[in-house]
């Protein structure tokens, strides 16, 4: 049940010292694309919000670089009524036999969901 996303970004840069230092910002905005019934845990889609910010510091033909970023998620809560993959009975109908597979697992999609990320990331460039 996948929606089309929409993926809004801006952001710049400006040179503080010329030449020597920059400093970086920007955002972005997603919207969700997929309807919260059919969340799982390993994979969210869900609305985002961006914030990101970085240094460049250059001596000579190096560059030193650094930048962060946080991405806020929205919080999903998914009613048990509204679940898409309701829960599956681990319950045999009948009596178990030593000979059965092992029953499988709830498959249960009902409950809270929510994440944010951090990314960190360090750079060194070389210019020829």
């Amino acid at each position: 049940n996948a929606r089309p996303m929409v993926l809004e970004r801006i952001g710049g840069d400006y040179q503080l010292i010329r030449d020597i230092l920059t400093a970086r910002a920007g955002a972005h905005y997603e919207t969700s694309a997929v309807d919260g019934s059919y969340l799982a845990i390993d994979f969210q889609p869900a609305q985002r919000l961006g914030l990101h910010g970085g240094l460049t510091y250059r001596m000579g033909a190096l560059d030193l670089q650094l930048a962060y970023g946080h991405i806020f998620q929205e919080t999903i809560e998914v009613a048990r009524a509204n679940a898409a993959f309701p829960q599956v009975s681990a319950t045999a109908s009948r009596t178990p036999q030593p000979a059965d597979p092992p029953p499988l697992p709830a498959v249960v999609n009902a409950g809270r969901y929510e994440t944010g990320y951090d990314i960190v990331s360090l750079g060194i460039n070389y210019h020829l």
